[in-house]
């Protein structure tokens, strides 16, 4: 990344009526930045919001971690501890309902009339 493009492009988008009127600021701002326009910014800000984001996301699965891991459960082992961690910090949702409906309909015989 070239510093005096960075600079270049800084000076341009000061200079830009649309995003200064905008009133937008932080990740907001850069959605509205044109990626042909300004691309070293754009980068450059991508790369720096992302380690932000990780680092929220580290934080977070280790106070999951913590939470699980305490003195009432000092006895958890590492692979359940694992698996635990797996189903806390992860963004999908099992379909209960689907689940045991399925497993209703293997177990319960037809009725037959």
């Amino acid at each position: 990344m070239d510093p005096l493009n960075c600079q270049l492009e800084i000076v341009n988008m000061q200079n830009n009526t649309r995003i200064r009127s905008s009133g937008k600021l932080g990740i907001e701002l850069w959605r509205l930045i044109d990626k042909d326009l300004y691309p070293n910014l754009k980068n450059l800000a991508c790369h720096m919001l992302a380690m932000f984001g990780g680092t929220y996301a580290c934080e977070q699965f280790f106070s999951v971690m913590n939470n699980n891991k305490n003195n009432r459960r000092s006895r958890i082992s590492d692979s359940n501890l694992v698996a635990t961690l797996r189903v806390s910090v992860s963004k999908l949702q099992p379909g209960i309902d689907r689940l045991v409906a399925a497993k209703t309909s293997k177990i319960l015989p037809e009725k037959t009339e």
